[in-house]
């Protein structure tokens, strides 16, 4: 963690009369002690280093330890960000892999560390991001520093991955463009002109150059938009100091109040008795075009080419809903057809009652499913449940096309957004207990994360992974 300070003095330092900005107090605690609290409460972080110019005045890092598992360290370095890389990374007292990260950065979550280091793990070095389109929308005041490219701008969110030995060239030239970060042209030109003039003209996407940038070095990248708004911003002025400490003060449970109860239910064949997508598309073309079916056999190309890897979930869903429902389906002959498809659907009445008896037990209930909007809401109403976590469709005004909107809600994407929603609401793991049904595999990484897991009917394979992970399993009918 690099809590320095740069050659020129820190305004917002200055304007609470302290040496280092990672000092000032946000929500009653100086910033670094809310990210090193944040750091030593991930499980992929092992040890804690915080390099700063002059370590003895960030106080002893006695009072930010929260477990021996994660140690923290106070070293001294130099007086450029490059210099102080190059001293620690891949070393012994930081040994690859290496997450990267700054002290000014107290809004930074378990949540939003986990996520970044399980999508860039496979690479030599990831770099994450939050999608101005994202932040914007969360926080339309939020003034950040926004890099512009083809598809999209993006504000960078202060976390870097170093992976492999031969990162150590990219974190040197990241740390000597960082200090162009206000101006893109100048940023930009740090990974050469080709490079810098191709995403000006805007001909690259910011991941195309990023690509382009880690073939300079011989390496690959991971570029990783961050699913959480507040990921992207920093406090660099008194602006965003307020908003933090605005922000942090009211997320903060109070002292010694109960979390609160949420239960998460999987969909398919945890509450119903077969999935619903598929089903869905089949009876949407049968009412509404059943000539549509004799495309069947091209439905099974689609499904051979996942299961080859030439195609994601998300493209085989959009493959087969193009398909079976068409390039533009309006949206009242859609929810017509969700309605007609849920009155034929079967649930297990072992999940009917567990449903009702933790709403009487005061618990909210959330409906995490990859199913698609356009039809699972209609099965949410149904089911008396008004909090949904799922796949989002792409709308032309009032008629549905087959692409999906951000990503499939599957797997950790699953995961990611359902911590999104969370964060949305002003709520954060410390102040929830989660308890999570779900019947399959793919949702390991939520049964990880929730407080109580229950296995529904697992396949045979899985029914002996969940025992030893100790979750109980259930045998609903």
């Amino acid at each position: 963690m690099l809590a320095g300070s740069r050659p020129e003095k820190d305004p917002l330092a200055a304007h609470f009369g302290l040496p280092f900005k990672a000092l000032v107090p946000v929500a009653g605690a100086p910033m670094i002690s809310h990210v090193v609290r944040t750091l030593a409460r991930s499980p992929s972080i092992a040890r804690i280093l915080i390099v700063a110019q002059r370590p003895e005045l960030l106080g002893p890092p006695e009072s930010w330890r929260i477990s021996n598992d994660c140690p923290v360290h106070l070293v001294a370095g130099k007086d450029g960000i490059a210099e102080s890389l190059a001293m620690f990374v891949g070393t012994e007292a930081a040994p690859w892999p290496v997450l990267v990260t700054t002290a000014d950065n107290p809004l930074l979550t378990r949540d939003m560390v986990e996520h970044f280091l399980m999508r860039s793990g496979a690479a030599d070095f990831g770099l994450a991001v939050v999608a101005r389109e994202l932040l914007s929308a969360r926080y339309p005041g939020s003034r950040r520093t926004w890099l512009r490219f083809r598809g999209g701008a993006y504000t960078g969110a202060n976390l870097f991955a170093a992976c492999t030995p031969g990162c150590a060239e990219v974190l040197r030239v990241m740390a000597r463009a960082e200090s162009s970060r206000k101006n893109q042209l100048r940023l930009l030109w740090h990974f050469g002109p080709a490079l810098a003039l191709g995403a000006l003209i805007r001909a690259l996407s910011f991941g195309q150059f990023v690509n382009q940038a880690g073939k300079r070095f011989g390496l690959k990248p991971a570029v990783v938009s961050l699913p959480f708004a507040e990921a992207g911003i920093d406090v660099d002025s008194l602006e965003d100091w307020r908003f933090a400490d605005r922000l942090l003060s009211s997320a903060a449970p109070p002292p010694g109040a109960p979390p609160l109860p949420v239960t998460v239910f999987d969909l398919d064949r945890t509450l119903t008795r077969r999935g619903t997508y598929t089903a869905f598309l089949l009876y949407a073309a049968w009412r509404r075009a059943p000539w549509r079916l004799l495309l069947a056999p091209l439905a099974a190309c689609a499904f051979l080419a996942y299961l080859c890897g030439a195609s994601n979930r998300k493209g085989l869903k959009e493959r087969l809903q193009a398909l079976f429902l068409g390039g533009r389906a309006p949206r009242d002959g859609v929810a017509r057809l969700a309605a007609e498809f849920v009155r034929r659907l079967r649930f297990h009445a072992d999940a009917l009652r567990t449903i009702e008896a933790e709403r009487r037990a005061g618990r909210r209930i959330v409906l995490a499913t990859a199913a698609n909007a356009f039809y699972v809401e209609a099965i949410a109403s149904e089911l008396g449940i008004d909090e949904v976590v799922c796949t989002q469709s792409t709308w032309d005004g009032d008629y549905l096309t087959p692409r999906i909107a951000g990503e499939n809600c599957h797997g950790r994407e699953k995961l990611a957004m359902l911590q999104a929603y969370f964060r949305a609401a002003g709520l954060d793991a410390r102040s929830l207990h989660v308890r999570f049904f779900s019947d399959h595999p793919s949702d390991q990484p939520v049964f990880r994360w929730a407080d109580e897991a229950y296995v529904v009917n697992p396949p045979r394979r899985f029914r002996s992974h969940a025992a030893a992970a100790g979750w109980p399993v259930l045998n609903w009918t």
